[in-house]
Protein backbone atom coordinates (compact mmCIF):
# COMPACT_ATOMS: atom_id res chain seq x y z
CA UNK A 1 0.00 0.00 0.00
CA UNK A 2 1.08 3.60 -0.62
CA UNK A 3 1.75 5.54 2.57
CA UNK A 4 0.20 9.01 2.95
CA UNK A 5 -1.77 8.64 -0.26
CA UNK A 6 -4.25 11.47 -0.52
CA UNK A 7 -6.07 13.65 -3.02
CA UNK A 8 -6.16 11.28 -5.99
CA UNK A 9 -9.69 9.94 -5.65
CA UNK A 10 -10.89 11.42 -8.96
CA UNK A 11 -7.82 10.18 -10.87
CA UNK A 12 -8.21 6.68 -9.41
CA UNK A 13 -11.88 6.68 -10.43
CA UNK A 14 -10.88 7.80 -13.94
CA UNK A 15 -8.78 4.64 -14.18
CA UNK A 16 -11.04 2.17 -12.37
CA UNK A 17 -14.25 3.02 -14.21
CA UNK A 18 -12.98 2.26 -17.74
CA UNK A 19 -10.97 -0.77 -16.58
CA UNK A 20 -14.10 -2.35 -15.12
CA UNK A 21 -16.19 -1.54 -18.19
CA UNK A 22 -16.60 -3.85 -21.17
CA UNK A 23 -15.27 -1.41 -23.74
CA UNK A 24 -11.87 -0.09 -22.57
CA UNK A 25 -8.85 -2.35 -23.11
CA UNK A 26 -5.99 0.11 -22.57
CA UNK A 27 -5.58 2.90 -19.98
CA UNK A 28 -2.52 5.16 -19.80
CA UNK A 29 -1.63 7.10 -16.64
CA UNK A 30 0.77 9.91 -17.49
CA UNK A 31 2.34 13.02 -15.99
CA UNK A 32 5.58 14.56 -14.77
CA UNK A 33 7.92 12.68 -12.39
CA UNK A 34 7.11 12.81 -8.64
CA UNK A 35 3.42 13.59 -9.27
CA UNK A 36 2.31 10.11 -8.17
CA UNK A 37 1.62 7.99 -11.28
CA UNK A 38 2.97 4.82 -9.68
CA UNK A 39 1.11 5.57 -6.44
CA UNK A 40 -2.14 5.91 -8.39
CA UNK A 41 -1.44 2.67 -10.27
CA UNK A 42 -0.70 0.76 -7.05
CA UNK A 43 -3.82 2.11 -5.34
CA UNK A 44 -5.94 1.29 -8.39
CA UNK A 45 -4.46 -2.21 -8.42
CA UNK A 46 -5.44 -2.81 -4.79
CA UNK A 47 -8.92 -1.45 -5.48
CA UNK A 48 -9.44 -3.71 -8.49
CA UNK A 49 -8.11 -6.69 -6.58
CA UNK A 50 -10.60 -6.03 -3.79
CA UNK A 51 -13.33 -6.30 -6.43
CA UNK A 52 -12.15 -9.79 -7.32
CA UNK A 53 -10.15 -8.94 -10.45
CA UNK A 54 -6.75 -10.61 -10.92
CA UNK A 55 -4.12 -7.84 -11.08
CA UNK A 56 -0.48 -8.16 -12.18
CA UNK A 57 1.88 -5.25 -11.43
CA UNK A 58 4.97 -5.32 -13.68
CA UNK A 59 7.77 -2.74 -13.79
CA UNK A 60 9.14 -2.11 -17.28
CA UNK A 61 12.07 -0.09 -15.97
CA UNK A 62 15.27 -1.06 -17.77
CA UNK A 63 13.58 -2.91 -20.64
CA UNK A 64 14.97 -1.97 -24.05
CA UNK A 65 13.25 -4.16 -26.63
CA UNK A 66 10.12 -6.12 -27.45
CA UNK A 67 12.05 -9.32 -26.68
CA UNK A 68 12.71 -7.97 -23.16
CA UNK A 69 8.98 -7.33 -22.71
CA UNK A 70 8.03 -10.77 -24.03
CA UNK A 71 10.44 -12.48 -21.63
CA UNK A 72 9.22 -10.39 -18.71
CA UNK A 73 5.57 -11.17 -19.40
CA UNK A 74 6.25 -14.87 -19.93
CA UNK A 75 7.96 -15.06 -16.54
CA UNK A 76 4.71 -13.81 -15.00
CA UNK A 77 1.95 -15.49 -16.99
CA UNK A 78 3.55 -18.95 -17.16
CA UNK A 79 2.91 -19.22 -13.43
CA UNK A 80 -0.60 -17.80 -13.72
CA UNK A 81 -2.05 -20.09 -16.41
CA UNK A 82 -1.67 -23.84 -16.86
CA UNK A 83 -0.90 -24.74 -20.48
CA UNK A 84 -0.03 -27.83 -22.49
CA UNK A 85 3.77 -27.72 -22.45
CA UNK A 86 4.10 -30.10 -25.41
CA UNK A 87 2.19 -27.66 -27.61
CA UNK A 88 4.00 -24.50 -26.56
CA UNK A 89 7.45 -26.01 -27.08
CA UNK A 90 6.93 -25.73 -30.84
CA UNK A 91 5.92 -22.05 -30.68
CA UNK A 92 7.96 -18.86 -30.82
CA UNK A 93 8.10 -16.91 -27.57
CA UNK A 94 5.65 -14.32 -28.93
CA UNK A 95 3.17 -17.00 -30.02
CA UNK A 96 3.53 -18.79 -26.69
CA UNK A 97 2.81 -15.53 -24.88
CA UNK A 98 -0.27 -14.82 -26.99
CA UNK A 99 -1.54 -18.39 -26.52
CA UNK A 100 -1.19 -18.12 -22.75
CA UNK A 101 -3.06 -14.81 -22.76
CA UNK A 102 -5.79 -16.44 -24.85
CA UNK A 103 -6.14 -19.08 -22.12
CA UNK A 104 -6.76 -16.55 -19.34
CA UNK A 105 -10.32 -17.38 -18.24
CA UNK A 106 -11.30 -14.22 -16.36
CA UNK A 107 -10.97 -10.49 -16.99
CA UNK A 108 -7.49 -9.62 -15.75
CA UNK A 109 -5.56 -6.36 -15.40
CA UNK A 110 -1.87 -6.00 -16.24
CA UNK A 111 -0.29 -2.80 -14.91
CA UNK A 112 2.90 -1.81 -16.75
CA UNK A 113 4.76 0.73 -14.60
CA UNK A 114 7.50 3.03 -15.97
CA UNK A 115 7.07 2.26 -19.66
CA UNK A 116 9.31 5.18 -20.73
CA UNK A 117 12.55 3.18 -20.84
CA UNK A 118 10.97 0.73 -23.25
CA UNK A 119 8.93 3.04 -25.48
CA UNK A 120 11.63 5.72 -25.70
CA UNK A 121 14.69 3.45 -25.87
CA UNK A 122 15.72 4.97 -29.20
CA UNK A 123 16.36 1.58 -30.77
CA UNK A 124 14.85 1.04 -34.24
CA UNK A 125 11.22 -0.12 -34.37
CA UNK A 126 10.94 -0.79 -30.62
CA UNK A 127 7.81 1.31 -30.16
CA UNK A 128 6.13 -0.18 -33.26
CA UNK A 129 7.09 -3.73 -32.26
CA UNK A 130 5.76 -3.28 -28.72
CA UNK A 131 2.49 -1.81 -30.01
CA UNK A 132 2.11 -4.73 -32.43
CA UNK A 133 2.64 -7.24 -29.62
CA UNK A 134 0.08 -5.57 -27.34
CA UNK A 135 -2.41 -5.31 -30.22
CA UNK A 136 -2.00 -9.00 -30.95
CA UNK A 137 -2.53 -9.95 -27.30
CA UNK A 138 -5.69 -7.84 -27.07
CA UNK A 139 -6.94 -9.23 -30.38
CA UNK A 140 -6.58 -12.81 -29.18
CA UNK A 141 -7.84 -12.27 -25.66
CA UNK A 142 -10.98 -10.31 -24.78
CA UNK A 143 -10.28 -10.77 -21.05
CA UNK A 144 -7.11 -8.67 -20.77
CA UNK A 145 -6.83 -4.98 -19.90
CA UNK A 146 -3.53 -3.07 -19.88
CA UNK A 147 -2.79 -0.08 -17.62
CA UNK A 148 0.43 1.78 -18.49
CA UNK A 149 2.24 4.54 -16.55
CA UNK A 150 4.53 6.93 -18.42
CA UNK A 151 5.91 10.47 -18.24
CA UNK A 152 4.66 11.52 -21.67
CA UNK A 153 1.18 11.46 -23.17
CA UNK A 154 0.80 8.41 -25.42
CA UNK A 155 -1.63 9.94 -27.87
CA UNK A 156 -0.30 7.70 -30.62
CA UNK A 157 -2.02 4.80 -28.84
CA UNK A 158 -5.35 6.15 -30.08
CA UNK A 159 -4.27 4.97 -33.53
CA UNK A 160 -3.64 1.44 -32.25
CA UNK A 161 -6.35 0.88 -29.66
CA UNK A 162 -9.96 1.94 -30.11
CA UNK A 163 -10.69 1.30 -26.46
CA UNK A 164 -7.95 3.60 -25.12
CA UNK A 165 -8.42 5.93 -22.13
CA UNK A 166 -5.81 8.52 -21.08
CA UNK A 167 -5.61 9.85 -17.49
CA UNK A 168 -3.26 12.73 -16.66
CA UNK A 169 -1.77 13.11 -13.18
CA UNK A 170 -1.26 16.78 -12.29
CA UNK A 171 0.00 18.50 -9.12
CA UNK A 172 -2.28 18.02 -6.12
CA UNK A 173 -5.08 20.49 -5.63
CA UNK A 174 -4.67 22.98 -2.79
CA UNK A 175 -6.97 21.17 -0.36
CA UNK A 176 -5.28 17.80 -0.92
CA UNK A 177 -1.82 19.35 -0.58
CA UNK A 178 -2.78 20.84 2.79
CA UNK A 179 -4.29 17.54 3.87
CA UNK A 180 -1.04 15.73 3.01
CA UNK A 181 1.02 18.25 4.99
CA UNK A 182 -1.33 17.87 7.96
CA UNK A 183 -0.96 14.07 7.84
CA UNK A 184 2.82 14.40 7.87
CA UNK A 185 2.96 17.32 10.34
CA UNK A 186 -0.12 17.05 12.59
CA UNK A 187 0.94 20.09 14.64
CA UNK A 188 1.31 22.40 11.64
CA UNK A 189 -1.08 25.34 11.56
CA UNK A 190 -3.22 26.29 8.59
CA UNK A 191 -0.87 29.06 7.45
CA UNK A 192 2.14 26.73 7.74
CA UNK A 193 0.39 24.06 5.67
CA UNK A 194 -0.41 26.65 2.99
CA UNK A 195 3.14 27.93 2.98
CA UNK A 196 4.66 24.44 2.62
CA UNK A 197 2.35 23.49 -0.25
CA UNK A 198 3.20 26.69 -2.13
CA UNK A 199 6.92 26.18 -1.61
CA UNK A 200 6.68 22.59 -2.87
CA UNK A 201 4.53 23.43 -5.89
CA UNK A 202 1.86 20.93 -4.76
CA UNK A 203 4.12 18.03 -5.85
CA UNK A 204 3.52 15.05 -3.47
CA UNK A 205 7.05 13.69 -3.17
CA UNK A 206 8.55 17.16 -2.68
CA UNK A 207 6.03 17.80 0.11
CA UNK A 208 6.97 14.50 1.77
CA UNK A 209 10.70 15.29 1.59
CA UNK A 210 10.36 18.78 3.09
CA UNK A 211 7.96 17.61 5.81
CA UNK A 212 10.30 14.76 6.76
CA UNK A 213 13.08 17.29 7.37
CA UNK A 214 10.88 19.52 9.49
CA UNK A 215 9.78 16.50 11.51
CA UNK A 216 13.30 15.16 12.02
CA UNK A 217 14.55 18.60 13.02
CA UNK A 218 11.87 18.72 15.74
CA UNK A 219 11.26 22.32 14.73
CA UNK A 220 8.12 24.33 14.24
CA UNK A 221 7.41 24.58 10.48
CA UNK A 222 7.42 28.38 10.55
CA UNK A 223 10.73 28.54 12.39
CA UNK A 224 12.30 25.95 10.10
CA UNK A 225 11.22 27.75 6.92
CA UNK A 226 12.21 31.16 8.28
CA UNK A 227 15.67 29.82 9.13
CA UNK A 228 16.01 28.66 5.53
CA UNK A 229 14.93 32.05 4.25
CA UNK A 230 11.95 30.71 2.32
CA UNK A 231 9.03 33.09 1.88
CA UNK A 232 5.46 31.99 1.21
CA UNK A 233 5.70 33.23 -2.38
CA UNK A 234 8.89 31.33 -3.25
CA UNK A 235 9.18 27.80 -4.56
CA UNK A 236 12.09 25.56 -3.67
CA UNK A 237 13.29 25.73 -7.28
CA UNK A 238 13.41 29.55 -7.23
CA UNK A 239 15.08 29.51 -3.84
CA UNK A 240 17.94 27.32 -5.05
CA UNK A 241 18.47 29.63 -8.02
CA UNK A 242 18.63 32.77 -5.86
CA UNK A 243 22.15 34.25 -6.21
CA UNK A 244 21.63 36.58 -3.23
CA UNK A 245 21.79 33.84 -0.61
CA UNK A 246 24.82 33.97 1.64
CA UNK A 247 27.36 31.16 1.64
CA UNK A 248 26.02 29.92 4.98
CA UNK A 249 22.45 29.80 3.73
CA UNK A 250 23.53 28.13 0.52
CA UNK A 251 25.49 25.39 2.32
CA UNK A 252 22.60 24.72 4.65
CA UNK A 253 20.26 24.35 1.69
CA UNK A 254 22.78 22.14 -0.04
CA UNK A 255 23.05 19.89 3.03
CA UNK A 256 19.26 19.83 3.36
CA UNK A 257 18.67 18.57 -0.17
CA UNK A 258 21.77 16.40 -0.47
CA UNK A 259 20.95 14.42 2.65
CA UNK A 260 17.30 14.25 1.65
CA UNK A 261 18.26 12.97 -1.80
CA UNK A 262 20.39 10.21 -0.29
CA UNK A 263 17.42 8.94 1.73
CA UNK A 264 15.26 8.50 -1.36
CA UNK A 265 14.94 5.14 -3.06
CA UNK A 266 16.81 4.71 -6.38
CA UNK A 267 13.48 4.98 -8.19
CA UNK A 268 12.59 8.23 -6.41
CA UNK A 269 16.04 9.68 -7.09
CA UNK A 270 15.65 9.00 -10.80
CA UNK A 271 12.19 10.59 -10.77
CA UNK A 272 13.49 13.69 -8.99
CA UNK A 273 16.32 14.14 -11.50
CA UNK A 274 13.87 13.64 -14.37
CA UNK A 275 11.55 16.30 -12.95
CA UNK A 276 14.43 18.79 -12.60
CA UNK A 277 15.52 18.20 -16.18
CA UNK A 278 11.93 18.41 -17.43
CA UNK A 279 11.36 21.70 -15.54
CA UNK A 280 14.58 23.18 -16.91
CA UNK A 281 13.64 22.23 -20.49
CA UNK A 282 10.21 23.83 -20.11
CA UNK A 283 11.72 27.03 -18.71
CA UNK A 284 14.08 27.20 -21.68
CA UNK A 285 11.10 26.93 -24.02
CA UNK A 286 9.30 29.72 -22.15
CA UNK A 287 6.43 27.49 -21.12
CA UNK A 288 6.57 27.90 -17.35
CA UNK A 289 2.79 28.26 -17.21
CA UNK A 290 2.59 24.48 -17.68
CA UNK A 291 3.61 24.12 -14.04
CA UNK A 292 0.79 26.32 -12.84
Amino acid sequence: MVHNFTGRESECKEVVDPVTSEFIRMVTIWGSPLFGKTSVAITVGHGLESQGLPVYFISLRGLQSKADLTSKLLSVVREAVTTDQSSVQRLSLDDELCQIFTSIPDRSVFIFDNADDLLESGLPKVKADVMHLLEEILRRSKKVVFVVTTRESLEFMNLHFQGHQSVRIRPLDKASSKSLVHELLPNAGTSDCTRITQICGHVPLVIKVLCSFISEDNAQPRTFLNDLGISSTESIAKLLDNPEHSATEYHRLQFLFDSSFQRLSPKERESLVSLCNHSRDIQRRGCCSCFG
